[in-house]
């Protein structure tokens, strides 16, 4: 039986959902692609106070205008993906950075891959990760 290049294509990223999303919050600028995380102070709610639905908005505005990165790099056991973020969304954008930085995404697995339509991954039941959940707040 033959089987195509986007078949295999299909197989081999299916099976990065086997293994783990080691992503290092590596966030990088559209024109030079190159690591650009901004060295400005930021707030960092988890120190002062847990994020929530009444102050994320807030937070993710002025996080978003402080950390300008579109393109992000995933590292996985099988290379390198990345991903786009576009302006459209600015909460969505600043607050996938923001978990990006807080390392949050590194024990996540990739459960379904479908050619040209999504990746979906999803939250580890790792303790770890539970709490982290906890340390951010509930927004």
């Amino acid at each position: 039986m033959k089987i195509s290049f986007f078949a295999k294509l299909s197989m081999a990223l299916f099976l990065i959902g086997t293994f783990s999303c080691s992503q290092k919050g590596k966030a990088q600028n559209d024109a030079d692609l190159k690591p650009s995380l901004k060295k400005e102070k930021k707030k960092d709610y988890t120190k002062e106070e847990k994020l929530s639905s009444e102050n994320a908005t807030e937070f993710f505005l002025e996080y978003g205008s402080l950390n300008k990165e579109s393109i992000i790099e995933i590292e996985t056991g099988f290379g390198k993906i990345k991903i786009r973020l576009f302006e459209d969304t600015p909460l969505h954008r600043a607050n996938f950075l923001y978990l990006i930085n807080k390392k949050y995404f590194n024990t996540t697995f990739f459960h379904r891959v479908s050619k040209n339509h999504v990746i979906q991954a999803g939250n580890s039941d790792s303790q770890k990760t539970a709490k982290m959940r906890g340390d951010i707040g509930m927004y």
